[in-house]
């Protein structure tokens, strides 16, 4: 009897259907697809890129049609350095190329 439950019980993991993105090209930096995908999934238009003090960059949804996380934020991106450290600002994903932070100052 266990033994029919355990497949049944994991049928329920599977996914009915899936989204395939069939232009994805990999950058290198699993924080930076995932940032990149989570943008694409939420409908994001149009997005404003900033360079500031030469070495973090400042991206921002600009137009979509959707309000959520991805869309309602400015987020930093920052090659090499991490150890910044600045009240209010949030780290999302950090990686062997680049840390990736929101918030409410910019760092």
């Amino acid at each position: 009897m266990l033994k029919f439950f355990i497949p049944v019980f994991l049928l329920g993991c599977l996914h009915k259907s899936a989204d395939v993105v069939s232009t994805f090209d990999p950058s290198g930096s699993m924080c930076l697809d995932a940032f990149n995908m989570n943008i694409q999934n939420s409908q994001c238009s149009e997005v404003d890129k900033k360079i500031l003090n030469n070495e973090i960059v400042s991206i921002s949804c600009k137009k979509s049609y959707t309000e959520t996380f991805w869309t309602n934020r400015t987020f930093y991106i920052v090659v090499g350095d991490y150890d910044i450290e600045a009240e209010g600002v949030i780290p999302i994903c950090v990686d062997h190329n680049i840390m990736i932070m929101t918030g409410n100052v910019a760092p």
